[in-house]
């Protein structure tokens, strides 16, 4: 009782205001943490953590006893900058000095001093949680990450740090029912704080993802996770901040770089399931990502086969909260039957665009999906709707026609998807038939008379296709290919 009364009487003298000035006074003098390194090495460096250990340590304790007394009456934030400062300073303390040791308890009296802020017992029902000391204090730390390039790693690593373990949490023992309890209401408490702040931390993580440094990556996929396993509505932030980000970034290495944390995204199951059911029930999710993605397909190669291994990932089975539940397992790590569709006829369009430099990752995909019956029977209707010359395999030869090289792979990646749909060998167990391959390519029309359909075959991209390996084997009289003559079904 009398230290809480210490504490108390030392707050009502003023000391806080009184380390807060001094904190911003040694910050001030070191406003590019990072160029004070060697200062941490020599005697200087022992004066500087030798003072800021015991002040932060009185902050704490002064903090804990006065936030405990006022509960939601203190609004006091005035210390939050300067202990986000020092925070800074404190983390380029080198490993090689012998104050590192010191340096990092001090830190973990700072991070104490932070959830303090999170100590008032705020009614969800009653009080607004946006004004909350909580959320301002969450808040002031946001602001502080994208603030300057300079305190990104170590701001956004102190972020990690307050926030909650991600799921499983490690336990050498069962949890009791009062634990598991009380670990539920702290998260949910963490997720309808930070809630308000979806604005903040959906551009700190768009932000963060264009970079490629990889401790800064690799630091950003844990608070990710962290923040993921709060609650689905967070984990929907996550994704949903980057699919906007990336739909309003022009094609180039900073958009490459979103996309490919993205497919990091997505191959977490929490993620992945919270998105699905997302798009599943609204339309207006279901239409960002499908221009997201194809949006990134127009982009240069790197983007285009992130964007492929989004919409695998995205129709991949085994990434599901379910386990070894196979049936639970499809019904929640497969998108619902429109959105399949959408991103079917994503790709299938897709690969009839001039200057695709992923056909092979393209039809791989495609090859993947038909592995899941129910993916395979809507592969096999959307090649299989349309017209004749609208047929998405038709105006895929017709483009392959017009750009056939020697030197590119596009045709074998192409001839190997064939097989895949009709391998002769297979016989009954094909997912296309031969006359429905036909049909798939352009080749029979059921509603044509015998001449339109000997008309239409003279100019078909499989004869034209022909004609240029032709060509190009009398043109280049050491060139041997495989040309098989187009006969007339």
């Amino acid at each position: 009782m009398k230290y809480k009364t210490a504490a108390i009487m030392m707050f009502s003298n003023d000391l806080v205001e009184l380390f807060t000035q001094l904190l911003d006074r040694i910050t001030a003098d070191h406003e590019q943490p990072h160029l004070h390194t060697a200062t941490f090495i020599g005697s200087r460096g022992a004066t500087i953590v030798s003072i800021l250990q015991p002040v932060l340590a009185s902050l704490r304790v002064i903090l804990e006893a006065v936030i405990e007394a006022r509960d939601t009456e203190f609004q006091d934030m005035s210390v939050l900058p300067a202990l986000l400062r020092t925070h800074s300073l404190l983390s380029v303390v080198p490993m090689a000095s012998v104050y590192h040791s010191q340096a990092r308890d001090t830190t973990e009296d700072l991070v104490k001093c932070l959830l303090a802020f999170t100590k008032p017992n705020v009614d969800l029902a009653k009080n607004k949680v946006s004004k909350s000391l909580w959320t301002q204090m969450l808040s002031s730390l946001l602001s502080y990450v994208s603030s300057m390039p300079a305190v990104l790693l170590s701001s956004l690593g102190l972020f990690s740090q307050i926030l909650p373990l991600p799921l499983p949490l490690p336990s050498p023992r069962d949890l009791t029912s009062e634990e598991e309890t009380t670990i539920s209401t702290s998260r949910k408490l963490w997720s309808a704080h930070l809630h308000p702040l979806r604005s903040h931390l959906s551009r700190v993580l768009s932000d963060v993802s264009a970079y490629s440094y990889p401790p800064l990556l690799q630091l950003l996929r844990k608070v990710c996770e962290q923040l993921s396993s709060l609650s689905p509505p967070i984990a929907l932030i996550v994704v949903t901040s980057l699919v906007t980000s990336i739909q309003e970034t022009e094609p180039g290495p900073a958009m490459a770089r979103m996309m490919e944390f993205l497919v990091w995204c997505v191959t977490q199951p929490p993620i992945k399931t919270v998105l699905l059911d997302s798009i599943a029930s609204d339309a207006g999710q279901r239409a960002a990502l499908i221009g997201c993605l194809e949006h990134s397909l127009a982009g240069d190669s790197e983007i285009q086969a992130g964007a492929i291994r989004v919409i695998q990932t995205l129709c991949d089975p085994e990434i599901s909260l379910s386990g070894e539940n196979l049936d639970l397992s499809l019904s929640e790590s497969l998108p619902d039957k429109e959105t399949l569709q959408s991103l079917i006829s994503c790709l299938l369009a897709t690969s009839e665009t001039k200057g695709l430099s992923s056909q092979s990752s393209l039809f791989s995909c495609l090859m993947a999906m038909t592995e899941t019956k129910y993916m395979c029977d809507l592969i096999r209707w959307s090649l299989l709707t349309n017209s004749g010359k609208e047929k998405y395999m038709f105006l895929l030869l017709k483009r392959m026609a017009v750009e056939f090289s020697t030197t590119s792979s596009d045709f074998e990646s192409f001839l190997t998807f064939v097989n895949h749909l009709h391998n002769p060998d297979l016989k009954d167990d094909n997912i296309l038939t031969l006359v429905e391959l036909g049909m798939a390519i352009g080749w029979l029309c059921p509603d044509e008379s015998s001449h339109q359909t000997t008309e239409r075959r003279r100019t078909h991209p499989l004869v034209v296709l022909s004609n240029r390996i032709k060509e190009i084997e009398s043109e280049n009289q050491d060139l041997s290919l495989t040309n098989t003559s187009v006969s007339f079904w």
